[in-house]
């Protein structure tokens, strides 16, 4: 398992927008070079949920709906190993 862990002066090449996103849209983007294999959803409370996502080209719209307003952790998994970000439902 690779986990990368980004410095101060290093520039990400992951991008995850907007965010944060709003309910009613259902979907935000994640932006990468890297494949995606899969995207998974941890809630405040623990759940684990895994998000569909749609390819085109260097950007992947994920759907998000059913997810309720509140923070969320997620997990991105690819080619190059697991990234691990933050995220917003409003």
């Amino acid at each position: 398992m690779n986990i990368k862990v980004f410095g101060p002066q290093e520039k990400e090449d992951l991008l995850v927008f907007p965010n944060p996103f709003k309910k009613e849209r259902g979907f935000f983007y994640v932006k990468t070079k890297e494949t995606l294999k899969e995207i998974l959803v941890y809630s405040p409370s623990g759940r684990i949920k895994k998000l569909n996502f749609v390819s085109s080209g260097e950007k992947f719209k994920v759907n998000a709906l059913g997810l309720e307003r509140g923070f969320y952790v997620l997990v991105i998994k690819s080619d190059r190993g697991i990234r691990v970000k933050k995220i917003i439902c409003e």
